[in-house]
């Protein structure tokens, strides 16, 4: 039977409003700024990450239960094939489209400061928020709750490009901004094959930890060269190689998913929208949980 009374969450501007929160827990967390003196920069970047996107997922998983009725997230992955494949297609998209489309654009002395004191970051703490908080909580917030709910009332072009904007704008910066549009597409094509939360955070995963591994082998004073395109850097021979080489892998980690998408996951479009107890993973502490 179909619940009359279900309305999808969000809608078009209920996302826009969803960022909206994200910006005013992070103005709230202003205040930690001053805490410098006696925590370090890493503690406190983990508290307020931990604050403004715990605070923003409370809310949204709030305000999608009173509007839709539903408090499911689903994690499956379906075999052991698609978390490889997942994880090979995050970085392939990193090298193969992001770092291309990153040369064309200019880096402001603000975001070149963040990204060089980021890069020094190499500690546990950071390991757990980058690795593991960041892709668990924003994915629920921009596919569990956000995509989910634009996808029952849009086309799947429509709600995956939209989510993948504010996603990149989320950010907040604008070298962050090319990856969050871009990875966040490849995001929004995997939740639209599976309705997986899961699977949308091994591609989130993979993609940090590459980052991540990668402050182990750069000198964030010397290599973190602004002034210098990829090409400079590397040379083209190089450059060349890796960028094709990448879109190979991207393009055989796609058809490769898709196969095992064909075969074994529940297409988004095949979810009833009707029914709010979908199976799924409930959170804690909701009406519907035992």
């Amino acid at each position: 039977m179909e619940n009359e009374n279900y309305r999808p969450y969000p809608s078009i501007g209920q996302s826009v409003l969803i960022l909206l929160i994200l910006l005013g827990t992070g103005i709230a967390c202003v205040p930690l700024m001053f805490a410098k003196s006696w925590l370090s920069p890493e503690v406190i970047q983990f508290l307020s990450y931990v604050t403004v996107f715990g605070l923003t997922f409370l809310v949204v998983h709030r305000l999608r239960r009173r509007q839709s009725g539903r408090t499911d997230y689903r994690f499956g992955l379906i075999n052991w094939r698609v978390p490889l494949l997942l994880a090979l297609g995050s970085v392939a998209v990193l090298f193969g489209v992001v770092t291309p489309l990153g040369e064309l654009i200019p880096v402001s002395a603000n975001t070149q400061k963040m990204i060089t004191e980021a890069a020094g970051q190499t500690g546990v703490v950071t390991l757990i928020l980058f690795v593991f908080l960041a892709p668990l909580l924003e994915e629920l917030v921009f596919r569990g709750v956000m995509l989910d709910g634009l996808l029952r009332s849009h086309k799947p072009v429509t709600a995956i490009a939209f989510a993948s904007l504010l996603f990149g704008i989320a950010h907040f910066n604008e070298v962050q901004f090319v990856t969050g549009l871009v990875l966040g597409a490849f995001l929004g094509w995997v939740y639209y094959r599976t309705g997986s939360v899961g699977a949308c955070i091994v591609v989130h995963l993979a993609a940090n930890l590459y980052g991540f591994v990668l402050r182990f082998f750069i000198d964030p004073e010397s290599d973190l060269d602004f002034g210098r395109s990829l090409f400079e850097m590397w040379g083209w021979t190089t450059t060349l190689i890796v960028i094709i080489g990448s879109w190979i892998v991207l393009v055989a980690a796609v058809l490769l998913l898709k196969r095992e998408f064909d075969r074994f996951a529940i297409p988004f479009g095949l979810i009833v929208p009707e029914s709010p107890t979908s199976s799924g993973t409930e959170i804690p502490g909701s009406p519907d949980s035992p």
